[in-house]
C-alpha cells in the first residue's frame, strides 16, 4: 500500500482559492502496521480537480527494519501527498473504514495549513516515529492546532479519564497473543501513566472526536469495513505468558520422572530460555531511544543469570532459586498492589512457576538422597 501511494505522488499543490480542508480518518487494517487507524489531510480546490492528500505515515526507504529502528530512534517516516482518489481507493481496497470531516477554516487558514504541509512534502525530512508522541497523527493534529490558534490544545492538558497509555496500546493489539505478550515484556513503566486530553489525540479515533468537539466538524462516514469484526480481549497476552510457564512446569516434572539427568536437562532449558529473554528485555531496554521502553521492571522478573542453570551443578540450585522465587513474590506483591505501576503479575508467574517447579524437585531428590537407608 506504501508503494501503491508513493507511486502516485503529485508535482505540485492545488489552487489556494476555494480550498476546502478535510480531515481523514482511516479504520483499524489486518496488519500489525495498520491496527490503530491512520490519519491523512486533504485540500479540495472548488471545481472538478482532484483533491490533494498529506500523508505522514509512509516509511522512508522502505519497511526493513523498521521496528528496530524505531526503537532506535532513526529517522524513517516522511511526508508524501497523493491524489485524493487514490488515497481513499486504495484504504478502500484495503477494507478500512473510512471517515471525512471538513474544518471550519476560512481562505486565509486553509491557504497557510496547505503551504505548511507542502513544505514538509517539499523537504522530505524524516522524523524520528514516536507512537505516542510523534506520528502521522499528531503531526496532523499539531498542523490543525497550529492554524486554529491552539483550538485543538486549549485546556486539554489535564488527565483524561480512560485507559492509560499501556491500555491503549493494548487495544490495538487486542487478541493478538504473540504481540499482547511483547507489550508485557518489553514495555516499561512509563507507559502505564494516564494521558491528557491532547496526547489521547495520537490515536486517528482520538482526534477525529476532538476535531469534532472541538471545532465542531463532525465526522461523515464515507466506507464501512464489511468484515466481521470477531470479538478479542487484551488479556490474551497474559493468559499466554501463564500457559507457557504451566507448560514448563509440565516438562520438568517430565524430565524429573525419567531421571536426575532429566531434571537436569529440563532446568537448563527453562534456565537458558527465561535468561535470553532477560538478556532481550535488557538490550531493548539499554538500546532504545523512545522511553516508554526503557526503565522496566521486567529487567528484575527476568534475570540473565537464570541461564547459569544450564551449566552449573544441581546443588547449587536450591539457594538461587529460593532467592529468585522471592524476589518474584516481592514484585507481584508490590505490583498487584499499586505500589509498582506496572502490571507484572503474569509476567511473574510466567517465570515463577517453572522455578518453583524446579525447587520443588530438586529439594525432593536432596531429602530423598539424605534420609538415611532403613536397615535390613
Amino acid at each position: 500500500a506504501f508503494a501503491v501511494l508513493a507511486s502516485c505522488l503529485l508535482p505540485r499543490s492545488v489552487a489556494a482559492a476555494g480550498l476546502h480542508a478535510e480531515l481523514v480518518t482511516v479504520g483499524p487494517g489486518s496488519d500489525d502496521l495498520s491496527l490503530y487507524g491512520h490519519s491523512a489531510l486533504c485540500l479540495d480546490a472548488d471545481g472538478p480537480e482532484d483533491g490533494r492528500c498529506y500523508d505522514f505515515g509512509v516509511p522512508a526507504g522502505g519497511a526493513d527494519d523498521l521496528v528496530w529502528d524505531t526503537l532506535r530512534g532513526k529517522s524513517r517516516f516522511a511526508a508524501i501527498a497523493v491524489a485524493r482518489s487514490r488515497l481513499v481507493t486504495t484504504f478502500e481496497d484495503q477494507e478500512r473504514s473510512l471517515w471525512v470531516q471538513e474544518l471550519p477554516l476560512d481562505e486565509q487558514q486553509a491557504t497557510g495549513l496547505q503551504a505548511s504541509l507542502e513544505a514538509a512534502v517539499a523537504a522530505h525530512e524524516a522524523y524520528a516515529y514516536h507512537p505516542y508522541y510523534d506520528n502521522c497523527t499528531t503531526r496532523l493534529r499539531d498542523a490543525i492546532d497550529k492554524v486554529t490558534s491552539g483550538k485543538l490544545h486549549e485546556g486539554a492538558d489535564a488527565p483524561a479519564s480512560g485507559p492509560r497509555f499501556r491500555a491503549l496500546s493494548e487495544q490495538g493489539f487486542s487478541g493478538r497473543i504473540l504481540e499482547l505478550a511483547g507489550l508485557s515484556l518489553f514495555l516499561g513503566m512509563r507507559a502505564d501513566r494516564q494521558p491528557t486530553a491532547w496526547e489521547r489525540m495520537f490515536l486517528p479515533v482520538d482526534l477525529r472526536d476532538a476535531v469534532a468537539a472541538r471545532l465542531g466538524a463532525q465526522p461523515k462516514q464515507i466506507y464501512e469495513r464489511r468484515e466481521a469484526v470477531i470479538p478479542t480481549s487484551t488479556q490474551a497476552g497474559h493468559v499466554f505468558l501463564i500457559l507457557v510457564g504451566a507448560a514448563l512446569v509440565g516438562a520438568i516434572a517430565y524430565g524429573a520422572r525419567r531421571s536426575p539427568r532429566g531434571l537436569r536437562i529440563a532446568m537448563g532449558s527453562v534456565g537458558l530460555l527465561l535468561g535470553l529473554l532477560g538478556l532481550a528485555v535488557d538490550a531493548v531496554s539499554l538500546a532504545t531511544r523512545i522511553p516508554e521502553f526503557a526503565d522496566n521492571w521486567v529487567a528484575v522478573v527476568l534475570l540473565p543469570t537464570d541461564a547459569l542453570l544450564a551449566f552449573v551443578s544441581p546443588r547449587l540450585w536450591p539457594r538461587y532459586l529460593a532467592g529468585r522465587l522471592a524476589i518474584l513474590a516481592l514484585v507481584a506483591a508490590l505490583s498487584a498492589a499499586g505500589v509498582i505501576a506496572q502490571p507484572l503479575v503474569a509476567v511473574c508467574a510466567f517465570a515463577a512457576l517453572p522455578l518453583g517447579a524446579g525447587y520443588a524437585f530438586v529439594r525432593r531428590r536432596q531429602r530423598v538422597a539424605s534420609s538415611p537407608t532403613p536397615a535390613a
